[in-house]
């Protein structure tokens, strides 16, 4: 792995308040909620070190529930069957969309984002079952690059402090 690849890396962790120390093992401390570090082995290649790191990071970014549930999954339905379908679909998302399934969304949302191109290509090539992430993957991409080309027009009207 390359020492950009690192130093953002890093960053990234050190924003979440963790914590990434490199030798012949990379070690990942400043988890709140597991006093010990996790470490990973630098004999794997760098796109599952990569990754490795990336989850670890969105493990400690994902917090709480899967995201927000819109007000109308929430109100109390008059007719059975229909709160029933709703009850069973915010079930279902609870399971489905667990903690460790939402660190792995961020971890490969995030991979893209760091200039390693060929290293997520060779992941996604060891791990097909990914690919089933893949849209989701795409519009977080898209959104990020839209968003950050919309801000480009408007920062004339920022002032500069």
């Amino acid at each position: 792995m390359n020492i950009r690849t690192q130093t953002v890396l890093s960053g990234i962790a050190g924003k979440s308040g963790l914590a990434i120390h490199y030798s012949d093992v990379v070690r990942i401390s400043g988890f709140q909620d597991a006093p010990d570090s996790i470490e990973i082995g630098m004999e794997q290649p760098d796109s599952e070190i990569i990754h490795a790191i990336l989850q670890a990071i969105g493990r400690a970014q994902v917090t709480g529930m899967p995201f927000k549930y819109p007000w109308y999954v929430n109100r109390p339905y008059e007719n059975q069957t229909a709160g029933d379908i709703v009850y069973k679909t915010r079930r279902m998302l609870r399971i489905k969309c667990d903690r460790k399934w939402r660190a792995d969304l961020w971890a490969l949302c995030a991979f893209p984002m760091l200039g390693c191109r060929n290293e997520f290509k060779d992941f996604l090539e060891r791990h097909p079952k990914k690919l089933i992430l893949m849209p989701l993957v795409i519009l977080a991409f898209l959104k990020q690059r839209l968003g950050r080309f919309l801000k480009k027009p408007f920062r004339f009207l920022v002032a500069d402090s």
